[in-house]
């Protein structure tokens, strides 16, 4: 084989190996653990090296056959076309997609006064409202989609307000480890749930639970903030003394960028997912999930839903408007003593991390805090019926004796 073509195989081979991980669009192409891309990571400046040297080399030879000069030999000008669309076609994929560069947050951040606020953003717009130290703030769902994330100070304390645009759902994080305040920056998204990289070590921390995966404090976890999902409008009854994180994107890139997210009710999300899990079923197309087939019209494949082995949390939680998260929960646990019913309740909240929301209403919380919240119910209901049957049980046998 001539070894233009090993030296450019080699080159492409490790430019695919730092961008397809890291990119929306490729990502799922090749399944890649979250480990490797942390690895990936860590030693993208050595791959970086691999690359430009084998590019360099083969530019150089095909210089060389161009020109008639041998340097580190000849080579057929056409390598020459074949780097330079690679690399054109790769920079355009890293400008566009590579998420260390599409989700960092914009420079210059303003926070705005309520009385000037409503020139930034709709009554009706979906803000993320955090509140501590006498402070009040909130940050528009339409300006952090894109990051993921914004790093701010409210009251005093620093803190990390993320946002997944998948499950429409915010969580907050105190932006501290061991009193060391922290810096992050967003790497990549496994699983469609991005990991941050702590600037000052090489902290890994996922986006879900604030848990450090890998780095030198692996095992410990960020401490969750409460954070309130709502729309401007409710937010500024609630806190007339508001003020706005505005931090629109400023160049080219992130303003496509914002308008391919644009996360408006309508834009198919709900019904995404439902083709997912097999309870609608689109006209054409096709649908894999891990490299499963699960819907392909042209081949007539389309597993029932009961064989895709995924579930879903439909967005009717049946939950009573005019009662607290506290009050929902206990309305189905009426056979049970007061005390019991309040322990078991504050014991499943802690699990999902909720027990600081249990005074909000339904409309006050995010679509994933719906969900933990709709799940906690369905437990202790589970767990109640399953206690009714062990008594009915107990009793029937004395009875028989």
């Amino acid at each position: 084989m001539p070894v233009d073509a090993v030296l450019y195989g080699i080159g492409l081979l490790f430019l695919l190996a730092i961008l397809v991980p890291f990119s929306p669009m490729t990502i799922d192409l090749v399944p890649v653990s979250r480990a490797r891309q942390i690895w990936i990571h860590r030693n993208r400046k050595v791959l970086w090296g691999v690359v430009v040297v084998a590019f360099g080399v083969v530019l150089v030879r095909g210089v060389g056959g161009a020109l008639g000069v041998s340097v580190l030999g000849t080579a057929d000008p056409g390598w020459l076309v074949a780097v330079a669309v690679t690399i054109g076609v790769a920079g355009m994929m890293f400008w566009m997609s590579y998420v260390p560069l599409v989700m960092t947050p914009p420079a210059n951040p303003r926070v705005i006064g309520a009385a000037d606020a409503d020139r930034f953003i709709g009554a009706d717009d979906v803000v993320l409202g955090v509140t501590g130290g006498g402070e009040a703030r909130a940050y528009p769902r339409e300006t952090i989609s894109r990051p993921h994330f914004f790093e701010d100070t409210v009251g005093g304390q620093p803190l990390v307000i993320s946002y997944c645009i998948l499950c429409n759902s915010g969580i907050g994080f105190e932006a501290s480890l061991d009193g060391r305040k922290l810096s992050l920056s967003c790497v990549t998204a496994y699983n469609n749930n991005i990991i941050y990289l702590e600037d000052e070590r090489p902290n890994y921390i996922q986006q879900l639970d604030g848990a450090v995966t890998e780095g030198p404090d692996k095992g410990k976890k960020l401490r969750p903030y409460p954070l309130v999902q709502t729309t401007w409008r409710e937010w500024k009854a609630l806190h007339p003394e508001t003020d706005l994180y505005y931090s629109p994107s400023t160049n080219l890139r992130d303003k496509i960028m914002d308008f391919m997210l644009k996360s408006a009710s309508g834009a198919g999300k709900s019904m995404t997912l439902k083709c997912i899990a097999g309870i609608e079923s689109p006209s054409q197309g096709q649908i894999s999930l891990n490299g499963r087939i699960l819907f392909d019209s042209d081949k007539k494949i389309n597993l029932p839903a009961s064989d895709r082995k995924v579930g879903i949390v439909l967005q009717n939680y049946a939950l009573f408007p005019h009662l607290t998260v506290a009050e929902n929960i206990a309305f189905g646990l009426q056979n049970i003593s007061l005390a019991q019913r309040n322990q078991r309740i504050e014991y499943y909240l802690n699990l999902v991390e909720l027990s600081n929301w249990k005074s909000y209403y339904p409309h006050q919380l995010s679509g994933g805090q719906k969900q933990r919240f709709t799940r906690v119910r369905k437990k202790l209901f589970y767990e109640l019926v399953e206690e009714l049957q062990w008594q009915h049980f107990k009793s029937s046998s004395t009875g028989s004796n």
